[in-house]
């Protein structure tokens, strides 16, 4: 629907006839996007208040900042090494990377995302563009990528054993509270 039974509003982009990736369907999406906006990864579940992740989106300049958290599998996923006193993000690990622990300065991609319009230029249309393979690095380079860090839980739930782990843990915490 359009979102209003729940007091927002929805659009869609289509992607029906091609699937983009994350940056392509950006792209593809652009005329429905505001300057600043939030990109969610659908196969994730999570309570995470954006609030002041877009103050420092807002504040910092950058045309991407990614909420960072700790895993505890870092080779299943996008891991960014960032600054300490900047949080720029100053280097990436894309899958298949060989990165099983930590180093300070790492966290894994929460697939929550507070992003810049302007990024969106370099995003090339009509095909599919993954944005931490193709986008990222380049927005790194560039040194407008920034990490949030969080440790509150988001859930990678893509697949029935993953979402099964969520349910129970979310229903764990509400038991206890």
């Amino acid at each position: 629907g359009d979102g209003s039974r729940f007091g927002v509003r929805m659009r869609y982009s289509d992607e029906t006839s091609e699937l983009l990736e994350t940056a392509g369907a950006l792209k593809k999406a652009e005329p429905l996007l505001s300057d600043t906006f939030l990109l969610l990864y659908g196969d994730h579940a999570h309570r995470f208040n954006f609030k002041d992740a877009v103050a420092f989106h807002k504040r910092h300049g950058g045309m991407v900042t990614t909420i960072l958290k700790k895993s505890r599998n870092p080779q299943n996923g996008e891991v960014w090494e960032t600054d300490p006193a900047s949080s720029r993000i100053v280097a990436g690990h894309i899958r298949p990377h060989a990165v099983t622990e930590y180093a300070p300065n790492m966290r894994s991609n929460s697939g929550l995302y507070v992003l810049s319009k302007k990024l969106i230029s370099g995003i090339p249309a009509d095909r599919p563009v993954k944005l931490d393979a193709e986008i990222m690095p380049q927005l790194i380079a560039a040194g407008e990528a920034y990490g949030f860090l969080t440790d509150e839980p988001v859930f990678d739930i893509g697949t029935s054993e993953k979402l099964r782990f969520a349910e129970d843990w979310y229903a764990s915490r509400l038991q206890s509270s």
